[in-house]
């Protein structure tokens, strides 16, 4: 039921400098590219590792949405103690995975910095 948080956010990072790889691959015009059997490895390689972490960060997400499901559908199975623990020492990574997201996307995203929604 635990979100692993190093986990995901290493996986961000590795998607993120996958992602910074292939853009620089992609600045290169196409003939060039082509012509290149090292830029042309390189890229597919940076598409596997890409790829590879983003399902990673997929996965370790569905199990957050995993124990929404366990709240709603078998709310009377829950150790609330545990939940709250749980939730408490995910929060801290939470805010920082979404601070990464937001500084990703170029902007503050609403409700960050531990601010609560109305």
């Amino acid at each position: 039921m635990t979100v692993d948080l190093e986990r995901l956010t290493e996986k961000a990072a590795a998607l993120r400098r996958s992602l910074a790889d292939l853009g620089r691959l992609l600045a290169i015009p196409e003939a060039e590219f082509a012509a290149d059997r090292d830029k042309t490895a390189g890229f597919r390689y940076h598409v596997v590792v890409a790829a590879e972490a983003a399902v990673e960060v997929c996965a370790l997400m569905r199990s957050l949405a995993g124990v929404r499901n366990l709240l709603v559908h078998q709310h009377w199975t829950i150790d609330d103690l545990r939940l709250r623990r749980e939730v408490s020492a995910a929060m801290p990574g939470l805010e920082s995975f979404l601070a990464q997201i937001g500084r990703f996307v170029g902007r503050e995203l609403p409700g960050a910095g531990g601010a609560a929604e109305p």
